[in-house]
């Protein structure tokens, strides 16, 4: 894609964290229990494309503690957030 000359946009990024949300219901529906890294995985996703809220909800629903590597990628995507809406 990017080869092309195209660049993704933010249908492209929400299409892939439900992509990722589905994968992690059809995991857990066949009894594969999800670790911390496929969590972290899926809230630094949602951290990036501007979706904490989605992940909060997983985080409430499936009774998820934040670790180091959770609480590192909230940071650090708020700090981004914060340094973007300064510069506007």
């Amino acid at each position: 894609m990017l080869k092309a000359g195209m660049k993704p946009d933010d249908a492209l990024y929400d299409g892939q964290m439900k992509n990722a949300n589905m994968l992690l219901n059809a995991m857990i529906n066949v009894g594969v229990v999800p670790d911390d890294i496929t969590y972290n995985i899926l809230l630094e996703g949602h951290c990036k494309h501007g979706n904490p809220d989605d992940f909060e909800k997983l985080w409430s629903e499936k009774g998820l503690v934040l670790n180091y590597a959770s609480y590192n990628s909230l940071i650090s995507e708020l700090n981004k957030s914060l340094k973007n809406h300064q510069k506007r």
